[in-house]
């Protein structure tokens, strides 16, 4: 995974770079994939942020730096934004979902978690 984000960023090549990102829509297409990447990575304070790292490459390859038509790549990691963001929404259990006074919080009960023992 970690070799694909290095080459999605486009430094070894544009050919290089569409064969990366392909790779990478690939792993983003399984239905379950980007979940799992986001609970087992970047909820754990002492690992990187996986699911960050691939939303911020995809932004970052769709969008165009100069104006003209749209390159493969472009158009493959836009397709990848949108593969996440409907694995999300699918995911959403509204249902489910607390009420908002399940979300008070009273700031006099917080504690540093770095100072207790």
């Amino acid at each position: 995974m970690f070799v694909l984000l290095r080459m999605c960023g486009g430094a070894n090549g544009p050919q290089l770079q569409e064969v990366a990102v392909e790779g990478l829509i690939s792993f983003i297409r399984q239905p379950t994939f980007v979940i799992e990447m986001y609970v087992n990575y970047d909820c754990d304070p002492l690992l990187r942020n996986v699911f960050e790292e691939v939303g911020k490459l995809l932004c970052k390859a769709a969008f165009p730096a100069a104006p003209g038509p749209m390159t493969p790549v472009q158009l493959q990691a836009f397709e990848g934004l949108v593969s996440m963001i409907t694995t999300i929404a699918d995911n959403v259990e509204v249902d489910k979902a607390p009420d908002h006074d399940a979300y008070a919080v009273d700031v006099s009960e917080f504690r540093l978690f770095w100072t207790e023992r």
